[in-house]
């Protein structure tokens, strides 16, 4: 057991439960949060051959707009008749949003049957010690397990969204990859993936594989695509750069996309010529390894379709909780992406009403520097500003959102830091309209009480770890945000 699991946790799993499929769904979670490890333990590069063959892969990395890619890659599959396998990270609602089949997460049951075959199996492989089991970790196994769905399910395609980086990453498992993608780029898990954007490029670049055909968003620095193209050469890859994609059909319709904001036509036009690399490979050989421009793609109606029925929640999406209350859920974490949240927030934002009031929940996860994060916000007046931990309320081993390795006195001791940042940057903002909350139940509480006589616009941004928090408590099983179970 790894050493930061607490014995309480340990004993709570394994007290007696009745063996109904509710329960052996609940006891699955609580043995998965059990192989949650710190995120330097995702990067040790282990790897599981025997679960790679017979898949074909379309394998995504990068900074920003890579869980978008990938899912306006599986919607676009799905309407030309494909059977769809997707794995991503992290879930917002439910551990099952990791691993879908069609689009959907799996079942309950599915979930249960598949978990308790493979951490039997691989039980029986560990060393005991002080009486608790190694274990692959939290995401390792997810990993596993994933591939082991797509196998048994008879996927036809299996889309891979990569966890941290690419070249350790543990998705990076396929010696065969059909086709990878690489999103845009910047500065993210620096004490992971290095301090520089040729050594985070690195990384993220660690999924090419010979023979294989890479294509890369437009959208980099110069720096990028210079490492780009250094380690094509070196892996023997094929690289292309995406073309940006018509905003108009061949009718000179507006084509519609279902994940909103600017930042979605680059990560849009990426998926276009991934996908059409995967049906049409002879198109995109070659025998020089050197960067080029993908070639055009006619919008079928199979590629139209697909794009303006992707769904992502979490990523610019609007919930109208009430008349009064409407959430902007976003889970920017990065420079770039807090300043596209921005813009989007305030072009959707309704600026008629006198009663109207702007809210800002906000969190932060991972080494970044929250302080140039945060004045990014100024800019849109907020007449209320709270900070959050990403706990839904208390700690509980059998919820699918909780997090045993983090802290919770340090947690709240980061908001209030976080608070400190914002009053620092704003003197003149009342010190009385912002507040830190313990909890997510506690936050929305306090913001529907706000809404009583007045119009709150709420943007909950930052993490999606928190932007899951309260889709769990607004829409539990996903159900007005997406048609997913």
């Amino acid at each position: 057991m790894h050493k930061f699991i607490r014995k309480p946790y340990y004993e709570q799993f394994y007290k007696s439960l009745h063996d109904s499929a509710e329960n052996n769904y609940k006891k699955a979670i609580a043995a998965l949060n059990l192989l949650q490890t710190n995120v330097e333990d995702i990067m040790c590069g282990l790897e599981i051959k025997e679960l790679e063959k017979q898949l074909s892969v379309i394998h995504v990395s990068g900074t920003k707009g890579k869980g978008s890619t990938c899912a306006f890659c599986e919607s676009i599959l799905r309407n030309y008749g494909y059977k769809t396998g997707f794995f991503s990270s992290p879930h917002l609602v439910t551990v099952r949003e990791r691993i879908r089949i069609n689009g959907c997460p799996i079942n309950r049951e599915k979930f249960s049957s598949y978990f308790w075959k493979i951490y039997k199996q691989l039980e029986q492989c560990q060393d005991v010690e002080n009486d608790y089991f190694k274990m692959p970790s939290y995401f390792m196994f997810l990993t596993i397990m994933a591939l082991k769905v797509f196998k048994e399910e008879n996927v036809d395609v299996a889309i891979i969204e990569v966890g941290i980086g690419g070249e350790y990453d543990y998705t990076n498992l396929f010696s065969n990859t059909a086709v990878t993608g690489i999103s845009s780029l910047g500065y993210d898990h620096v004490k992971l993936l290095g301090n520089t954007i040729e050594e985070i490029t690195w990384h993220k670049a660690g999924i090419m594989k010979p023979g294989s055909i890479t294509i890369t968003s437009e959208h980099q620095p110069k720096t990028s695509l210079n490492i780009l193209q250094k380690r094509a050469i070196e892996k023997k890859c094929s690289l292309y750069v995406s073309t940006p994609m018509n905003t108009n059909d061949a009718l000179g319709n507006r084509i519609e996309l279902g994940i909103k904001g600017p930042a979605q036509w680059h990560n849009a036009s990426l998926a276009v010529q991934l996908i059409n690399a995967w049906l049409n490979p002879q198109d995109y050989r070659t025998e020089s390894f050197e960067m080029k421009s993908t070639p055009s793609v006619q919008l079928s109606k199979e590629i139209l379709n697909g794009l303006r029925t992707c769904c992502w929640p979490g990523r610019t999406q609007i919930f109208k909780f009430s008349s009064e209350l409407t959430y902007y859920l976003d889970g920017a974490h990065t420079l770039e992406s807090i300043q596209y949240c921005v813009s989007w927030f305030q072009e959707n934002i309704p600026h008629h009403s006198l009663k109207s009031k702007k809210v800002l929940v906000f969190n932060m996860t991972g080494s970044r520097n929250v302080e140039d994060l945060i004045k990014l916000f100024i800019p849109c007046n907020f007449d209320f500003v709270f900070f959050c931990t990403n706990r839904i309320q208390l700690q509980d081993i059998f919820s699918d959102n909780q997090n045993l390795k983090i802290n919770e006195p340090e947690e709240y001791n980061r908001i209030i830091e976080y608070r400190n940042y914002w009053l620092k940057l704003n003197k003149y903002f009342n010190s009385s309209n912002t507040k830190v909350f313990r909890n997510v139940s506690e936050a929305h509480m306090v913001i529907n009480n706000l809404s009583v006589n007045q119009q709150l616009h709420v943007l909950v941004t930052g993490s999606l770890h928190l932007v899951g928090a309260f889709l769990n408590l607004l829409d539990p099983e996903l159900k007005l945000s997406c048609s997913l179970v």
